[in-house]
C-alpha cells in the first residue's frame, strides 16, 4: 500500500443513499471522529485537517497552518459495523479549487471480504 498521510474531515460529507439507517450513523461518527487517509499529498505521514467551511490545514508540530490545495484528493477510510460483523470501505473524492472544496463525491461504499 506504501505511505500515506491523515485527513481529518470537519466538513459535512455526503452518506451514501445505499448504506442503511444504522450504517449512516456510523459512518457520521467515523466521520467525526476517526481519521481517513489519503496517497493525494505528501504521504510521509503528514496529518492534514478539513475544516467546516472546506478549508484544508496541515499540522505543523502544535499548530495548524492553512494549505493551499487545487487538486482532486482522494480520502478512505474503514467502517466497522459490528451488529453485521463486516467491515466496509468508504472512499471519497474530494474536488480543491483555490484552497477550497468545491465538491465531494462518494467513490465507493462497499463491504471489504472476509477473509
Amino acid at each position: 500500500m506504501g505511505m500515506f498521510d491523515y485527513v481529518d474531515i470537519n466538513y459535512d460529507m455526503p452518506i451514501p443513499d445505499n448504506a442503511t439507517q444504522e450504517q449512516k450513523i456510523f459512518i457520521k461518527n467515523s466521520i467525526a471522529a476517526d481519521n481517513f487517509q489519503t496517497q493525494d499529498l505528501h504521504c510521509v505521514l503528514d496529518v492534514f485537517y478539513i475544516d467546516k467551511n472546506g478549508y484544508m490545514y496541515q499540522k505543523n508540530g502544535d499548530e495548524y497552518k492553512q494549505y493551499y490545495v487545487h487538486q482532486h484528493v482522494e480520502c478512505y477510510t474503514s467502517i466497522e459495523i459490528p451488529s453485521e460483523n463486516l467491515k466496509y470501505w468508504l472512499s471519497y473524492n474530494i474536488k480543491f479549487t483555490d484552497g477550497k472544496i468545491q465538491q465531494v463525491t462518494i467513490n465507493e461504499w462497499r463491504p471489504l471480504i472476509k477473509g
